[in-house]
């Protein structure tokens, strides 16, 4: 169940939640097929981590990976994060938990 959702922009899910660094490569991000969007990284206190480039994002196919890095290169430490993605019809936030 997403955070916030605009109307009729569906929803958004992170698999694997929680996301345990130890298991897997890249967490996957699901969202409804659209013409573009923009994918966030942020930590508990709001603060951007990770900004998904074009690469990473396929909007038409309704999803997205990351790889757990932040801005800089860093591998990301455990905790929760949100994702928030920003389509067209307005912006869906999801929270996830990350695992060392």
């Amino acid at each position: 169940t997403p955070v916030a959702a605009a109307p009729g922009s569906g929803v958004v899910f992170t698999y694997p939640n929680p996301f345990d660094m130890r298991l897997y490569q890249k967490i996957t991000i699901r969202f409804q097929p659209t013409t573009a969007a923009t994918v966030q990284i942020f930590n508990l206190l709001g603060e951007p981590v990770c900004t998904l480039s074009d690469n990473d994002i396929y909007p038409g196919k309704g999803w997205a990976i990351w790889n757990g890095v932040d801005d800089y290169g860093r591998m990301i430490v455990g905790g929760l994060y949100f994702v928030r993605v920003k389509v067209p019809d307005g912006v869906l936030v999801r929270k996830f938990t990350v695992l060392h």
